[in-house]
C-alpha cells in the first residue's frame, strides 16, 4: 500500500503534481481570493468549535453555509477559472 522510497510511486507523483498545480494557480490569487480562503478556514474552525459549545450552536448552520460557499469559490478559482479573469 505504501511506496518504498527506492521505487517510483504513482500516488506520490500524482500528489506532487496536484500540489504543484495548486501552487501555480494560487500565484494568481487576488486579495479577494485569499480572503475567501481565510474565511473558509476560519468558518470551518468556528464550526468545529461550535459543535463543542452550547453558546455557538445556534450559529452552526450559518457557519456551515459560509464555510461551504467560500470553499466552493476557492476550489472554483483553483480548478475551473481561467487565469485571465
Amino acid at each position: 500500500m505504501f511506496c518504498k522510497r527506492e521505487e517510483p510511486c504513482e500516488i506520490r507523483e500524482s500528489f506532487l503534481s496536484l500540489c504543484g498545480y495548486m501552487l501555480e494557480r494560487a500565484k494568481h490569487f487576488t486579495l479577494a481570493d485569499w480572503a475567501a480562503l481565510k474565511l473558509a478556514l476560519i468558518s470551518f474552525g468556528a464550526l468545529v468549535g461550535a459543535s463543542f459549545h452550547r453558546f455557538f450552536r445556534k450559529l452552526a448552520p450559518l457557519l456551515a453555509i459560509v464555510a461551504l460557499a467560500s470553499m466552493i469559490y476557492t476550489l472554483y478559482r483553483i480548478f475551473l477559472c481561467d487565469e485571465e479573469s
